[in-house]
């Protein structure tokens, strides 16, 4: 469970009521309301980690917990600890039995109880690793295991959240969380002296915030979908998305350069007979239709009378996103099988019929592909026979007179936000500047680019956390989550 509590005066005088919502995870018991008060004893027995998701109840015990700040005056970890325990000695609500159970060189943890009765010795709360005590206070992650194990009741890690992140957004993130931290969850509270969170104060939930918890999420000004750049291919993958359906599942397939073809051939885009794109029909399938490219012009030139669609011959054969800058054009066909395999046909030139001229992107080109059926990576040209059946015969290279900022404006405005438009106009118009950080233990690599006439600085991160937020919710910048390709 995750307990919010939002500031109302400051935090030297709101550590008592932290203390209090402390000694209700620990005993599971609401002792204490959210002002404060005391609650009578009917009402205190109701269990204080309970809450339900999707339809389920749950009810937690547990024997360590968490405690975020976020605040704005300067105060230590450390200086809060002996805050707390001075609060929790004036409290002095220490009062369960369940203690861990120490024999020899056995010690239980507060899961694996062998007796019930009170441990007289254990009492008190202390911040001290070496000595045992009732209630842990602790500033280092690094401690948290070995007083878990040192036979305390309860063992608090208490961060003052300045330089070191701890929340992650995970929805805008690279990185899968560790599972210790996922599991801490349960018993956490979050202290909000920022004004982070855009939630009621005693906000109580199963896990931690989303990102459409956040202030600045809600102020439009965080992302809320990754952008994906290429080292090589700049922004084609990022273009490609808004038109292949799904097509070209990128998540399962390994980028590269081969090394065939390389010795291509120039060829002028408006020298050739283009083929052109049924955006109705998968690639695969139309490739295998009769082409014959006068018919093909002939009923292009007809498509206002008969109400047909028009067939666009300057975007991707493969996707359909607008062709722009480099690409390849691909001279393909159907082999002819020879009638018998004598000697002499098998040194003669293959044969190829229904043969047309496609374009490609040169980002779509260089793809290795790999099978659902092994691992083996498959480039495009053996993809792009295994697919339809027809073989590339000739590849050229050609120059398309598109930018790719003039790409970005094609795209359909039902397929992207006006933000991510603009961020991706911005990094195409103006590039971007990739920071690295080795001194922040966020995140080691950063991208800026800027919109120089609505006067936004655009801030990508590889993995988003509460750092972020809190530098730049005040500050007329804007967020989002990216991530970099070969």
């Amino acid at each position: 469970m995750v307990l919010i509590i939002k500031q109302r005066n400051n935090l030297t005088d709101e550590v008592e009521q932290i203390c209090k919502m402390m000694i209700n995870i620990e005993n599971n018991q609401n002792v204490f309301n959210l002002q404060g008060l005391e609650n009578n004893l009917a009402t205190a027995k109701n269990p204080f980690n309970n809450y339900t998701y999707n339809q389920v109840d749950f009810n937690i015990s547990v024997s360590m917990g968490v405690v975020i700040i976020y605040t704005s005056e300067d105060i230590p970890s450390r200086a809060v600890v002996n805050l707390m325990k001075s609060k929790f000695r004036e409290l002095n609500k220490d009062t369960s039995i369940n203690l861990p159970y120490s024999a020899n060189q056995y010690n239980s943890t507060y899961h694996t109880l062998v007796t019930t009765k009170p441990n007289t010795s254990i009492t008190g709360t202390s911040a001290n690793t070496l000595v045992k005590a009732y209630r842990k206070l602790i500033t280092n992650s690094y401690d948290i295991k070995k007083n878990c194990e040192d036979g305390s009741r309860f063992v608090w890690y208490v961060q003052v959240i300045d330089s070191n992140p701890y929340l992650k957004i995970v929805e805008l993130s690279s990185m899968v969380p560790q599972k210790s931290y996922l599991m801490r969850a349960v018993s956490t509270i979050i202290y909000d002296g920022k004004h982070l969170f855009n939630v009621k104060n005693g906000t109580k939930q199963i896990n931690y915030p989303a990102l459409t918890q956040y202030n600045m999420y809600k102020n439009n000004k965080i992302l809320d979908t990754t952008i994906h750049i290429s080292h090589l291919f700049g922004l084609d993958r990022e273009i490609i998305s808004y038109y292949s359906d799904g097509e070209i599942d990128f998540e399962t397939r390994v980028f590269g350069m081969h090394a065939s073809d390389f010795t291509c051939d120039m060829l002028k885009y408006d020298e050739v007979e283009i083929r052109r794109v049924n955006k109705d029909k998968k690639w695969h399938i139309q490739i295998k239709e009769p082409f014959d490219y006068e018919k093909q012009e002939e009923l292009e030139s007809n498509t206002e009378e008969n109400g047909k669609p028009p067939f666009p011959n300057d975007v991707c054969f493969i996707t359909g996103m607008p062709i722009y800058s480099a690409c390849y054009i691909l001279k393909v066909g159907k082999l002819i099988p020879p009638v018998d395999a004598t000697p002499s046909t098998e040194t003669s030139e293959p044969q190829y019929e229904n043969i047309s001229h496609i374009m490609v992107s040169s980002y779509i080109y260089h793809l290795y592909f790999t099978s659902s059926r092994s691992s083996q990576h498959n480039t495009f040209t053996s993809n792009f026979l295994r697919k339809s059946g027809y073989t590339i015969i000739q590849t050229f290279i050609s120059a398309f007179p598109r930018t790719e900022l003039e790409a970005i404006e094609l795209i359909p405005p039902n397929k992207i936000s006006p933000m991510k438009r603009d961020i991706l106009t911005c990094i195409s118009k103006n590039g971007g500047n990739l920071t690295s950080d080795n001194n922040n233990h966020n995140h080691t690599t950063m991208l800026f680019t800027i919109n120089m006439d609505k006067k936004i600085v655009y801030v990508g991160v590889e993995t988003l956390s509460d750092i972020d937020i809190m530098t730049y919710q005040t500050t007329n910048t804007v967020l989002f989550h990216f991530k970099l390709h070969h």
